[in-house]
């Protein structure tokens, strides 16, 4: 898992920076990516195919909150296993559900896949986060990683960036993606980040097609695309 953890260590990295993390509420996935408020809102549905009424989940890339901001209130008796590797990022998401008691419903773990527990979870939900992964074997590990840990018929849910610059049309996805992102209110300092993210070495996205065969090959079955908006594609597999 080593490649894996100096993969991860970047997006610690990229989100202990302040500018990023001090904005990312007001400007992260919802300024970028279409739809993504109903996007939560088909993640909780179908989650909650497995999860019942009392499921615990497992939530990689839980730094932010935004995922448990809007889970924990829909369904308060649902448990968490929140993981990231950025301590900025836990401390903002952590901050965000103390208005309430949603702090109860969560085990935090600051780290990496591998260092959540080793027991199984009714269902799991990966968001914006997989494309941080290079596809050299880490993307392919964190995805094995999460299937060990969910029950035999859970629901998993991903979404990520699909953008394969080794493809046509790539640098068209780009500019939409930017200018999708500055029409719904992103200021260029944030937009000048994105694009610096995109093209540089910690961005690792690949297209809708691969996402589909590696999911396949940690051994999910039934993948099912249930998200798109522009570049972002998101599906719902089973354990």
């Amino acid at each position: 898992m080593g490649g894996l953890d100096n993969v991860m260590s970047m997006k610690s990295s990229l989100y202990d920076k302040k500018g990023i993390v001090g904005e990312y509420v007001k400007n992260g996935p919802s300024r970028f990516a279409p739809g993504y408020e109903d996007l939560l809102k088909v993640t909780a549905s179908l989650l909650s195919e497995s999860a019942g009424e009392n499921g615990k989940i497992l939530v990689l890339g839980a730094g932010g909150g935004n995922e448990l901001s809007y889970l924990t209130t829909l369904a308060n008796k649902w448990s968490f296993c929140a993981i990231d590797p950025s301590t900025d990022m836990i401390s903002l998401a952590r901050s965000r559900l103390e208005e309430g008691i949603a702090n109860d419903q969560v085990q935090w773990v600051e780290g990496y896949i591998a260092d959540a527990p080793n027991e199984k979870f009714d269902a799991a939900l990966c968001l914006m986060t997989l494309h941080l992964l290079p596809d050299d074997g880490s993307k392919l590990a964190c995805l094995k990683e999460i299937r060990s840990r969910v029950k035999s018929g859970g629901q998993f849910v991903v979404a990520n960036n699909c953008i394969d610059f080794s493809e046509l049309g790539a640098e068209k996805k780009v500019d939409r993606y930017v200018a999708y992102a500055r029409a719904n209110g992103a200021p260029e300092e944030i937009l000048e980040q994105a694009l610096t993210f995109l093209k540089g070495e910690v961005s690792h996205m690949v297209s809708p097609q691969r996402e589909e065969e590696l999911l396949s090959e940690a051994g999910f079955k039934e993948v099912e695309l249930i998200y798109t908006g522009l570049s972002w594609r998101g599906w719902c597999a089973t354990a």
